[in-house]
């Protein structure tokens, strides 16, 4: 028997998805294994349209036939040509290295979605008694079926956002669909299977109802500080098609068109920014149910779809409740107000149960921090009101939770409540894009934990539809510099990749037609030509994400997406450089972030637009040659030549000095992008990484970059031999540094590094998010190089774990979910001893670089070990691993580069 069992299947990184529009969707797989050295050397997949047949071996749609090949990811179906809503059944079996054959796997399926425009059969429809209003307009239709029913499925969108029942039960659980795009280009649907919900004597006519309730979401409601809405237009729109498929074959569609009904509901207002208002005693109960008398509601208003926006299939995860959360602390801030604090900051709202007169209207008011005086702080929330409104239908306990809304909150103040609450009026619900979690980290020194959970935490506040900047105030927008200083740590703690499958969208869509990629994706109508041309490392993200995407997931096909994207942009950039000079400088019309955020200090513009310049272009000519496009390669490798060329004339000098022409000052950003973008000359590379030291020392071994040179910053000291420094740098608890907003109650990543001073109080509330994740780029050097888990391979099908010991953490551990499976590195100091226990996942290899000066005292599972030792690392003795669980000891290195020798020294 084989020693692999193909699990976890999967389709475009998602399981059993209902919407697949692409005519070859990829498949893949995980092959698991107890054995060592368990690899894939074969697979055959097979594709029928029922299980039956895919059991039986009869009317395939595919059979790959047995495929020599150790891949398991972006299997490309090739079989028959499938045809809108049409199901398919798959599994897949492997051969090990020894040409095992395994047993089939599982049965995983996929079904396409509305492939042609044509094949779309509702109408849009809208209510007509406020077509500009605020509220949430209830939809209803009655229908009858009469036959025996095989399968249902249920297509949705809206222009705004909906939420789905049927017979009074909801169709999902997902949050804010149908999701948030540039909703002039294209408008996403979800597909649901509702089979279970249609209510018994479905075949014998029973009366079933399809209900639906839409609301203003990213599509009407207000957006960006200037709190403007109706962005991408005022009339609140639905769309349905319930399609009912018959054991007997036929189809019967019930789909949005003016034979629905409609009316206002309870919810009288409802946006992200200023909260949600319910009158409960305006509810209509059993709406959404048979037997519900609708006589009294208006037909609802349809027309036709027309040929645009582009209707599509949603390709990412949607956001859903993702925790619940009990207060921690709660007290009386003065008679009738109560605040409950939840004891971390987080992306949601709240449920509430309540016994009170009818009528009785209860505030919720929410807010990141509380005052000195212990009263809801909401200065930094600026126009945003964040506060939710609930009047009481007065019969007995009722239960309310928002529908529409989200806040960035930690704590809640509650108003207008008949007497004392209770510890559980309240619970606290965490939503966000429901990406699986990817990675996980700890260490010796609990501030660092702490630290990781905040970077967690954050990016599960802030990865909501699109990679946002922050939840709670006036903005919450997906700023596009944010998103590439994070990326790298984003895939280290979730699975991104159908996350940014579906972003990376939203930044084509947002491209200006002369090739600039926007600020903030997607593009936000009326907010101004200038975050329609992104600035430096703001519209690099069109570059460097793709990039990342591809390292991590192995995945050319979304790189060949953005490849046409990528070219205008850096095209873009070369017809803006100085004519000649290959060197950007700031002109009108352009943004200028910056290093945003950069503590007391400047680091020129110049250097940064033209070093990102310069990283685009390589980026790019890297791309060309994945892609194998030769002449693009050529001309973009020899482009980046002369801007590295420029860079060196412009802002270097020849004692290795990098400054900029307005300043004569040093930064520390400065370096950073001079010696990460490989900007520098190799024999100044030495002198300037001794100015980057010198910067840190001149402000006592404390950073102060801001959003663009930050991610930068630990890998740049690691690479160059001087672990010890980042190492001192993440241990460091005074301001500016990591671990400062911790010694202040943190349990988010800030976006100021004083965002809050115990003894000083707010920062600037202009500008002063307490969910921000920029700042948590450090958590990849967790993974990277406290862990020591890294990729040598797109996709770590070859892994290098080699872990620096330093900075006086006597363990640390993390695991990392790649395309293969789990990797795990775990090392612990016993004595005068290292223990480095790894897990190699199946179907790849690993080099492992175990810490110590004698590589003779290197044992595994307590023998010594026999195998081959590459000791050309100093301070390591590597080893070549195929799968499996690893238990290493060796003697603890006393020198190497740099990591122990160095403890404490600056």
């Amino acid at each position: 028997m084989s020693s692999l069992t193909p699990t976890a299947l999967r389709c475009e990184y998602l399981v059993d998805p209902l919407a697949i529009e692409r005519p070859d969707p990829r498949l893949g797989w995980l092959s698991t294994a107890t054995a060592r050295g368990a690899r894939q050397s074969a697979y055959r997949v097979v594709a029928a349209a029922t299980e039956a047949e895919l059991a039986a071996g009869k009317n395939l749609l595919w059979d790959s036939g047995k495929i020599a090949a150790s891949t398991s990811a972006h299997i490309r179906y090739a079989g028959t040509a499938l045809a809108s809503f049409q199901h398919v059944c798959w599994r897949v079996q492997v051969w090990d290295e020894a040409d095992r054959a395994s047993a089939w796997s599982t049965v995983a399926g996929f079904a396409m979605g509305v492939r042609e425009r044509a094949h779309w059969q509702g109408q849009w429809i809208n209510s007509p008694l406020t077509p500009q209003g605020t509220n949430a307009p209830y939809f209803r239709r009655s229908f009858r079926l009469d036959k025996p029913v095989a399968e249902a499925r249920l297509y949705a969108t809206a222009k705004g956002i909906y939420l789905g029942w049927l017979n009074g039960q909801p169709v999902s659980d997902e949050q804010f669909a149908p999701g948030w795009t540039d909703y002039k280009q294209r408008i996403l649907y979800r597909c649901y299977d509702v089979t279970a919900l249609l209510a018994a004597g479905a075949d014998a006519g029973a009366e079933q109802v399809l209900a639906a309730q839409v609301n203003d979401g990213w599509y009407k409601g207000p957006i960006g500080w200037e709190g403007l809405a109706h962005r991408w237009g005022g009339l609140l729109e639905l769309l349905m098609v319930l399609r009912v498929t018959h054991t007997d074959g036929s189809v019967t569609v019930i789909a949005t068109d003016d034979q629905w009904r409609t009316t206002n509901s309870p919810v009288l207002a409802s946006t992200f920014l200023r909260g949600e208002i319910h009158d409960a005693g305006l509810d209509s109960p059993g709406w959404d149910r048979r037997g519900f008398d609708d006589a009294t509601w208006h037909r609802a208003n349809a027309r036709t779809l027309g040929d645009a926006p582009a209707l599509q299939a949603h390709r990412g995860p949607p956001v859903r409740r993702l925790q619940e959360i009990r207060p921690i602390d709660r007290w009386q801030q003065r008679p009738g107000v109560w605040i409950y604090n939840l004891g971390q900051n987080v992306a949601g709202r709240v449920r509430m149960r309540i016994q009170a007169p009818a009528g009785t209207t209860i505030r919720l008011r929410h807010g990141e921090m509380v005052t000195p005086a212990k009263d809801l702080y909401v200065d930094n929330l600026r126009s945003a009101i964040s506060t939710d409104l609930y009047t009481a239908k007065g019969s007995g306990v009722e239960v309310w939770e928002p529908r529409f809304t989200f806040h960035g909150f930690q704590y809640v103040e509650v108003t207008g409540w008949p007497g004392d609450p209770g510890a559980d009026a309240i619970t606290g619900i965490v939503l966000g894009s429901d990406c699986p979690p990817a990675g996980s980290f700890s260490c010796s020194q609990p501030m660092v934990n702490q630290l990781f959970e905040n970077i967690v935490r954050t990016q599960r506040a802030n990865y909501f539809e699109v990679p946002t900047d922050c939840p709670q105030r006036d903005e919450r927008m997906g700023w596009t510099g944010d998103a590439q200083a994070y990326i790298r740590t984003a895939v280290c703690a979730h699975d991104i990749a159908a996350f940014f499958t579906k972003w990376q969208q939203d930044l084509r869509d947002s491209q200006s037609q002369e090739g600039c990629f926007p600020n903030v994706a997607p593009a936000i109508p009326g907010l101004g030509e200038w975050m329609a041309k992104g600035d430096a490392a703001w519209g690099d993200a069109g570059t460097i994400c793709p990039l990342t995407m591809w390292k991590i997931y192995d995945d050319k096909d979304q790189l060949a997406d953005m490849y046409p994207a990528m070219v205008r942009w850096v095209d873009y950039l070369h017809r803006t450089a100085v004519q000649d000079l290959h060197v950007r400088y700031h002109r009108d019309g352009l943004t200028v972030f910056g290093d945003w955020l950069q503590v007391d200090c400047w680091t020129p513009p110049e250097i940064i637009m033209t070093a990102f310049f310069h990283h685009s272009t390589r980026l790019l000519a890297d791309a060309a040659e994945i892609l194998e496009k030769p002449e693009d390669a050529k001309r973009y490798r020899e482009l980046q030549g002369k801007i590295k060329v420029a860079f060196n004339r412009e802002f270097v000098r020849p004692d290795g000095r990098v400054i900029g022409k307005r300043s004569e000052k040093e930064t520390q950003t400065n370096y950073l992008l001079a010696l990460h973008f490989d900007l520098l000359p190799q024999e100044l590379r030495a002198p300037a990484f001794e100015r980057l030291l010198a910067c840190l020392a001149e402000r006592d071994w404390h950073l102060s970059t801001g959003f663009v040179g930050l991610p930068y910053l630990l890998p740049v000291l690691s690479a160059n031999g001087r672990a010890d420094v980042a190492y001192r740098l993440l241990n460091t608890t005074t301001y500016p540094s990591w671990l400062y907003p911790i010694t202040q109650g943190a349990t988010t990543i800030w976006e100021r590094w004083n965002g809050w001073k115990k003894e000083e109080g707010p920062a600037d509330p202009s500008m002063n998010s307490y969910s921000h994740y920029a700042y948590g780029a450090c958590g990849e050097w967790l993974f990277s190089d406290v862990a020591g888990i890294d990729l040598l391979e797109p996709g770590f099908k070859h892994i290098s774990i080699r872990p620096r010991i330093g900075g006086g953490f006597t363990r640390a551990q993390a695991t990392h979910e790649c395309l293969y499976g789990r990797i795990a590195s775990s090392w612990r100091i016993e004595g005068g001893v290292i223990v480095h226990e790894v897990e190699i996942p199946a179907n790849t290899t690993a080099r492992v670089s175990i810490p110590t000066d004698d590589p003779a005292s290197l044992r595994e599972g307590g023998a010594a070990w026999s195998s081959a030792v590459d000791r050309g690392q100093p301070g390591y003795a590597t080893v070549e691993l195929g799968s499996g669980r690893y238990s290493f000891s060796a003697s603890l290195p006393v020198s190497g580069d740099g990591e122990s020798s160095r403890l404490g020294s600056s």
